[in-house]
């Protein structure tokens, strides 16, 4: 028969030991399961640019992680002009989308939650800015979007008119523009 203070150790150290460590197992498998899925640049595309009527090249690779947070990181995005489909508007060597923790299971079901566009250039036409002003304004379910680390050239009758580095903008809705 096991006495009491037997008993007591036992528990004790289930509580203080195996139970926090089952919930960290426990979640680095939740939070792993996204590295099986095949994030094909095709379905990225349709989320990032033609859910926004935005048309987009992905060039690099696309790859999961779970550390800081659940995130696909896409690598060489280019994004066409809305206006003129030949140049290209923006692009970005590193590409970062992060999903809400809530519905990691099914890759269909997954709500991505910001954009994070780092190392970037971009060019923006001073001659179209009402242009690119009312085309924001047309999207009204557009994700937050970071900026970091970018270069924003500024051009008016085709001479750059000045220049951006090392920029960071915080785009959190449309209405911001």
């Amino acid at each position: 028969l096991p006495s009491l203070k037997d008993i007591k150790i036992r528990n004790l150290q289930f509580f203080t030991l195996y139970l926090p460590l089952g919930f960290i197992f426990f979640g680095l498998i939740y939070l792993s399961i996204p590295y099986f899925f095949n994030y094909e640049k095709n379905y990225i595309k349709k989320i990032i640019c033609t859910k926004n009527n935005i048309i987009c090249d992905i060039e690099g690779s696309i790859k999961y992680s779970f550390f800081p947070t659940p995130r696909v990181n896409i690598k060489n995005l280019q994004i066409k002009d809305p206006f003129n489909k030949e140049k290209i508007f923006l692009k970005a060597n590193n590409v970062v989308v992060k999903i809400q923790t809530n519905d990691l299971l099914k890759k269909n079901k997954q709500v991505y939650k910001k954009i994070e566009f780092i190392d970037y250039q971009t060019v923006i036409n001073l001659d179209n800015i009402k242009k690119y002003k009312n085309f924001t304004y047309e999207e009204k379910n557009l994700l937050p979007i970071n900026f970091f680390n970018g270069k924003i050239d500024f051009v008016s009758n085709g001479s750059i008119v000045f220049t951006l580095n090392n920029t960071d903008v915080d785009l959190i809705s449309a209405n911001n523009l």
